[in-house]
């Protein structure tokens, strides 16, 4: 059993990934950008998704999912209006929280070169867009900044206080580079922080050590997609060199299986209840 003092999401990318993720115990959900930019639209993580291709998936991975949802909001689609309608639009739908960040558009992975960030004072402008678009629906606000790897780390940390100031309930210093790091964000930033384990130049402690330095929201943007392509490729190319499906088959998975993850006793037991076959 999972004993840490900090709220971990996995990532997802659809209802599919959000079954297996929840299945697994976890309390929260992360459906990331990137995820849903590679499963849904065929794109990589620059700036190329749009907001009705995010709010579907969301929309029906709430309405699956028992568990919170976080989504991945990269910089909000636009200017201060824009953040105001996708944080609205978002929490209409359930979501748990929304992350927000400072690239200038079109963004792209915070791992990637050539990344740039809007000035701060617009940034705040955009977090109290979304604190005051959260309003409604009780939707949280996460701050993510991608200003560290552009500006250093000063920046970064005055930025999340800046966020902070504006509204945001969760502040997110995006690809620290050490421990060292971690830890002068943790002392210096207050309030609740998260951070994202994503591989890539950032540091890669146990869920336990995050939540003793005072991380509070712990996600893994990567958890379903990366071992899901992993898995499909390897299994793709061993049905191609051998002309045959085994590679499918050592999985041990039947039909029932498949449907067994996304429900389908508790819908057998509806039909029932209701008086159908």
């Amino acid at each position: 059993m999972l004993e840490v003092e900090s709220v971990v999401a996995p990532g997802c990318y659809d209802c599919l990934s959000a079954a297996v993720q929840e299945r697994a115990g976890f309390g929260a959900l992360f459906l990331s950008g990137a995820g849903v930019a590679a499963s849904a639209a065929g794109l990589p993580d620059l700036g190329l998704l749009s907001f009705e291709e995010l709010a579907h998936t969301a929309r029906n991975v709430v309405n699956r999912a028992r568990v919170p949802l976080i989504v991945d909001g990269d910089t909000g689609f636009g200017n201060e209006l824009s953040v105001y309608r996708t944080v609205e639009e978002l929490g209409q739908l359930g979501v748990a929280a929304v992350m927000i960040e400072d690239q200038t558009s079109p963004k792209r992975c915070g791992h990637l070169e050539g990344k740039d960030v809007i000035a701060t004072h617009d940034y705040a402008r955009k977090i109290a867009a979304a604190h005051k678009a959260a309003a409604g629906s009780g939707i949280r606000v996460i701050a993510r900044t991608d200003a560290l790897a552009v500006n250093g780390l000063d920046d970064a940390i005055e930025r999340a206080i800046a966020a902070r100031e504006a509204g945001a309930d969760i502040t997110f210093v995006e690809a620290m580079r050490s421990m060292d790091e971690l830890a002068v964000v943790a002392e210096r930033v207050p309030g609740f922080k998260m951070y994202a384990l994503s591989g890539g130049h950032s540091p890669s402690p146990s869920f336990t050590e995050l939540a003793a330095l005072g991380y509070r929201l712990l996600v893994i943007p990567g958890a379903a997609l990366v071992p899901a392509i992993q898995s499909m490729r390897a299994t793709a190319e061993a049905m191609f060199a051998s002309g045959t499906n085994e590679a499918v088959e050592s999985h041990g998975m039947i039909p029932r299986d498949i449907f067994e993850t996304v429900g389908l006793d508790q819908w057998l037991e509806l039909a029932a209840h209701l008086g159908g076959a």
